[in-house]
């Protein structure tokens, strides 16, 4: 939906500055100008007298725009959260049900759908849905994943048909010093995980041969440390309905990919640059 001029010209913060001038500047200026005409005679008061009177008509148009655009904008506001609320909704229901046709959906198990977003010049992979049996392990982690990092550097680079799939040691300590030494994570990021996977598998996911983002499964069983196994990956490519649910996934991401940092629920990224991507990352030499 394009906007009014008006409504461009009220985004901007230049304009917004100059707004809060004129309603400072316009009152002030009719009161002085009301003033002087009281103390003039003859064409001079009724200059300043008119003077006032425009002045005084001007402060009103400029408060009845400033209502109206301020009800518009909180319209606006709600609409654009109900909207992204709405699309959260569907990426983690068609996430969910991709879990469940591939016997996936238990207490050790969730899936996470990542949309692609370029942030300073780096491609980072941001969670936009994730879902599991276990409300545990539903819970929100890092705003962002860094697109050479972990698995999600395997599937974005496109190595292996643009899937991977990893199995970890089981002793929880063992595990965590693998993640540091090869998938070169930080150790604070490793204490701030809200799962700690023993095996994973990812898919990237593309629309018109771009990629767009990833989804990735984890499980922490341990009585199934090949969780995600040759049967688990020829099942997810011979499943037609899961294709499909791909499918569609792949083009709402890159749907909704201009509004992508608004459906981001963190307040340190609201006020990042965000610009959705659709090309791989420069291969270091």
């Amino acid at each position: 939906m394009r906007r009014s001029m008006l409504d461009k010209a009220f985004g901007s913060k230049y304009f917004s500055v100059l707004f809060n001038i004129f309603f400072f500047v316009v009152p002030l200026g009719a009161t002085t100008c009301a003033s002087m005409g009281g103390l003039s005679k003859g064409r001079a008061k009724t200059v300043w007298v008119s003077a006032s009177i425009i002045l005084a008509l001007v402060g009103a148009v400029l408060a009845a725009i400033e209502k109206r655009h301020s009800k518009t904008q909180s319209r606006i506001a709600g609409n654009m959260h109900d909207a992204n609320a709405a699309i959260i909704d569907s990426l983690e229901f068609i996430a969910e049900r991709i879990s469940q046709l591939l016997e996936c959906w238990d207490m050790h198990s969730r899936v996470t759908v990542y949309a692609a977003v370029k942030r300073g010049g780096e491609v980072v992979l941001c969670p936009l849905a994730r879902r599991s049996y276990n409300p545990d392990l539903s819970k929100e982690g890092r705003t962002f994943c860094r697109a050479d990092e972990g698995m999600l550097s395997s599937l974005w680079r496109g190595e292996g048909r643009g899937m991977a799939k990893a199995v970890f040691p089981v002793d929880r300590d063992e595990r965590e010093h693998w993640y540091v030494s090869q998938y070169h994570m930080d150790e604070d990021t490793v204490r701030g995980l809200t799962m700690y996977p023993i095996s994973m598998f990812g898919v990237r996911l593309e629309y018109n041969r771009e990629p767009v983002g990833a989804l990735l499964f984890e499980c922490d069983d341990q009585t199934r440390p090949a969780r995600f196994d040759a049967d688990f990956m020829d099942g997810y490519e011979s499943n037609s309905a899961v294709r499909e649910l791909v499918n569609v996934l792949q083009s709402e991401i890159y749907a909704v990919r201009t509004i992508i940092p608004g459906l981001i629920h963190h307040e340190t990224y609201h006020s990042m640059p965000e610009v959705p991507v659709g090309m791989l990352p420069e291969k270091k030499s």
